[in-house]
């Protein structure tokens, strides 16, 4: 069993679902998403590639995104400008490993960094609470709300790989003409390169600690 299957077995194990089809995915109304419940959150594992192969590798159908004219590109073209900033051989792999969601509430308590000026609202005094005003000591209170939380498993004191990401970018230059972003307009010179990796493997292993807290008022 892989371990993306795995991963989402836990998160339907906290699940009722009360449509089932042999025949694939099929949609749902308001009235069936209205009796499905998430107990125990949801756990995802996601990957994006970007003309990669599963390792971060070119693809070889692209000419390993390598030589004038390849078609791995990223093109930017700026408003009322006929230039276009061309990003050329261009590949890379982005891994999000065992990411949990699920619901949660902000501490009940100020911690040592809380600080209630950056709750004013665009006029530097209301606060977006409705709690009182702004000015030198507001009183807006983000305690106990109701919260989407976001976390990678594991502690601090062991490195878990939970971002891998890797992206090359062979060139850039600035083509010319309403199509200068097309590989046929491939001018073989460029002034930056780029490359996120780390000396170990293909892609960069990133540890993240701790959890993220999303709340509205």
């Amino acid at each position: 069993m892989s371990r993306f299957v795995a991963m989402l077995l836990v998160a339907l194990c906290g699940m009722q679902i009360t449509a089932v089809s042999a025949s694939g995915l099929v949609p749902m109304d308001d009235a069936q998403l209205g009796l499905i419940t998430g107990q125990e959150g949801i756990a995802l594992d996601t990957e994006f590639r970007m003309n990669a192969d599963a390792d971060g590798n070119p693809l070889a159908n692209l000419g390993n995104c390598s030589g004038v004219g390849n078609p791995c590109t990223f093109s930017l073209q700026f408003n009322n400008r006929d230039e276009w900033l061309v990003l050329k051989d261009i590949y890379g792999i982005l891994k999000l490993n065992g990411l949990f969601i699920d619901a949660a509430e902000t501490p009940s308590t100020n911690g040592a960094y809380a600080d209630p000026r950056r709750f004013l609202s665009q006029d530097g005094q209301t606060c977006l609470t409705g709690q009182g005003v702004g000015g030198a000591n507001p009183t807006c209170n983000a305690n106990g709300l109701p919260a989407l939380g976001m976390r990678f498993p594991g502690s601090a004191s062991t490195f878990e790989t939970d971002i891998e990401w890797h992206l090359y970018i062979g060139r850039a230059t600035v083509q010319t003409g309403a199509e200068g972003f097309l590989p046929a307009n491939d001018v073989d010179a460029s002034f930056l390169g780029l490359q996120i990796t780390d000396k170990f493997q293909n892609a960069a292993r990133i540890d993240v600690d701790g959890r993220v807290l999303m709340f509205g008022f």
